[in-house]
């Protein structure tokens, strides 16, 4: 008698596995935080931590249905504190394996950290198959968890999507999010009247995304309202936004509201994008600020304007002072439309707090950098500025290639705002999407980019 065959769960290393689960787990974490790099561009994520994120997710990949079923199954039914990036390594896998059915459950499982790493392990593993798969799951009936994550999906994806017009009408907070970023993808001119009653939602994530797509659909009301917004200091998304649009009489309106004591993280982030150099002094004087955040907000503020090198080490103090990090607020689920600017406030004590990103940043020597500034002034070309030459299509281009992360997320909206929104890039997706997406949105600009407003 032939000897009986040994079952194939036997055979397969499972604490090599393991250890592959472990390590794509720590690797994404790495990869979601230099997503917010104040330093790192796209080209060196890709090199790291990218490149060791997926290779071992093609590592897990390979062991097939043993691996999903034996191994990462259990992260799509339940999620423990200790390990959030699970749920993305479980959904990564099981996507590329085609079994999407069985991601069901867990997207609209009514734990957030469970829903919200599944969906983010879905949108990197996304190929032609699950796409097609997503359309027809919105085509049919489904709760309001499962549908909110789904227009997520779409929304990240740069898919259309089914009808939003119900979604976009509910009393869920989260789904209209989500519906709301997945119409920006849609028809302009049936979603359009739906997101201009959106700028005046209860929600701060909901009017700050409808802003957005209004803004570069060319709609007056929405350039109303981010006007009204930026000059009342109500949304850091809408200081950044009006300042990258508006000219120089705003600008300086933006520049004389730093002394008002409010929103000073927020202005001093937004005076970046209004490649003004005019507003230079005003950075100068934050340089010296008692807040270690606002000190390095406005290097990054004046970098952006001069092309000023944040790695030059003549620019930072050699040896900074010992400080308390400062934190901001944790942005919880309503806030992910506005988590990559500062908060208007910074003194919520309720919130769970994290430390800033911009505290990677060097620690900035007033008197170097005034003295560069002051030099590269007398030969500054003149107009709207980015990294210290004009605000050109291709001078936008060759920035966004090599620009920090941190910047790149607010510059790209604006550029899809002056785009028309013909071109939208996904901020969260791997850099080699990233990278394709920004090079279409860049053809979508125009030659000039000097005039002033959205259109």
């Amino acid at each position: 008698m032939a000897p009986q065959q040994e079952p194939a769960r036997s055979r397969v290393f499972w604490d090599v596995l393991e250890e592959h689960r472990d390590e794509a787990e720590f690797s994404l974490e790495l990869f979601d935080g230099a997503l917010e790099s104040p330093t790192r561009n796209l080209n060196q994520l890709a090199t790291y931590p990218e490149q060791r994120l997926l290779a071992h997710l093609d590592a897990l990949e390979l062991g097939g249905a043993a691996v999903a079923e034996g191994l990462l199954a259990a992260s799509l039914a339940d999620v423990g504190p200790d390990r959030p990036h699970a749920p993305a390594v479980a959904a990564f896998c099981f996507v590329r394996l085609s079994r999407h059915r069985e991601l069901l459950d867990a997207l609209g499982h009514p734990d957030q950290v469970l829903r919200d790493g599944t969906c983010r392990g879905a949108q990197l593993a996304a190929d032609h198959a699950f796409r097609g798969w997503l359309r027809e799951q919105l085509s049919r009936p489904v709760d309001l968890e499962l549908q909110a994550s789904l227009f997520g999906l779409c929304a990240r994806l740069h898919e259309q999507p089914p009808s939003c017009i119900g979604a976009l009408q509910s009393e869920d907070a989260r789904l209209v999010l989500q519906a709301c970023e997945a119409a920006r993808h849609g028809d302009k001119h049936v979603y359009l009247p739906l997101l201009e009653d959106l700028l005046s939602h209860d929600s701060a994530a909901v009017r700050d995304s409808a802003l957005v797509t209004s803004l570069a659909w060319g709609s007056p009301a929405a350039w109303y309202q981010c006007e009204r917004s930026a000059l009342g200091l109500e949304s850091a998304v809408a200081l950044a936004l009006y300042a990258g649009l508006a000219g120089r009489a705003q600008h300086a309106r933006l520049a004389e509201a730093l002394a008002s004591g409010q929103a000073r993280s927020a202005l001093i982030f937004a005076l970046g994008h209004t490649g003004n150099q005019s507003v230079l002094p005003v950075l100068y004087e934050c340089l010296a600020s008692q807040s270690v955040l606002e000190a390095k907000l406005a290097l990054q503020s004046i970098s952006m304007i001069t092309g000023l090198d944040l790695e030059d080490d003549a620019i930072r103090v050699a040896h900074p002072p010992v400080v308390e990090h400062e934190l901001l607020p944790e942005p919880d689920e309503d806030e992910e439309a506005r988590s990559a600017l500062p908060p208007l406030d910074d003194d919520d004590l309720n919130a769970d707090l994290v430390p800033a990103p911009e505290l990677e940043l060097p620690q900035p020597s007033p008197s170097a950098i005034i003295e560069y500034c002051e030099k590269w002034r007398h030969s500054a070309p003149p107009g709207r500025l980015l990294g210290g030459v004009a605000f050109a299509r291709e001078n936008v281009a060759r920035y966004l290639g090599r620009a920090p992360m941190r910047q790149r997320r607010m510059l790209m909206l604006l550029c899809s705002i002056r785009g028309h929104g013909q071109a939208w890039v996904d901020d969260r997706a791997l850099t080699r999407v990233q990278a394709a997406q920004t090079a279409s949105l860049c053809a979508t600009l125009p030659d000039k980019l000097t005039h002033i407003g959205p259109w």
